[in-house]
């Protein structure tokens, strides 16, 4: 469940069919892992799409992180580490927030130029 606690609402709510073990939230605020007691990491893009469903821990996952780029998640269970590289979708929307931005900067240059004539 997501809240905003000024208008203490609810913002989206997320149904788990098992219970979950950890959590952590990717550093681009919209992507969302959640470890469950059955070994399995769900990875939700954004609140719009299925999640992943992510198997490789033979026991309850403990510890949930990203690198602080979201290339990379790293997950803990009893006597293992496993490092994760995400899919390439974070890549995609990484390139098309710089496009973006870039865009949005010419854009605005443009706009000065203008002013000037």
């Amino acid at each position: 469940i997501m809240r905003d606690y000024e208008a203490q609402e609810v913002i989206h709510r997320i149904p788990l069919l098992q219970f979950p073990s950890c959590f952590s939230i990717h550093p681009n605020g919209d992507s969302l892992a959640v470890a469950t007691t059955e070994n399995m990491i769900l990875f939700y893009p954004n609140a719009e799409e299925k999640p992943y469903d992510l198997y490789g821990h033979g026991g309850v996952i403990f510890d949930i992180d990203f690198d602080t780029k979201g290339e990379r998640m790293i997950t803990g269970s009893n006597g293992e580490i496993i490092l994760w590289a995400l899919p390439s979708f974070h890549k995609k929307d990484k390139k098309d927030k710089k496009k973006k931005k870039d865009t949005d900067s010419q854009d605005e240059d443009e706009d000065e130029e203008s002013k000037k004539e």
